[in-house]
């Protein structure tokens, strides 16, 4: 048997409508898919692609984390 589901997941735009993975990361308003690495040093996503021994750094922006191009939930 073969069933189709859809799943929901909230996505972040920054104050310029650019995505971003969350708008306060303290409040727990942030993509489920966000993850640390590094002792909590380094941020990275489920979906990251390794980059060697881990996976790859998030960039950044003034106003926030950019999504990496393997993000589904900006998927272009």
């Amino acid at each position: 048997m073969k069933e189709i589901i859809t799943l929901q997941f909230t996505r972040y735009r920054d104050k310029n409508g650019n995505p971003t993975c969350g708008t306060n990361f303290a409040d727990g308003n942030s993509c489920e898919f966000f993850r640390a690495q590094r002792f909590g040093t380094i941020e990275t996503c489920l979906f990251a692609p390794a980059g060697g021994r881990y996976l790859k750094q998030l960039e950044r922006r003034e106003s926030g984390l950019i999504p990496g191009d393997w993000c589904p939930l900006f998927k272009k």
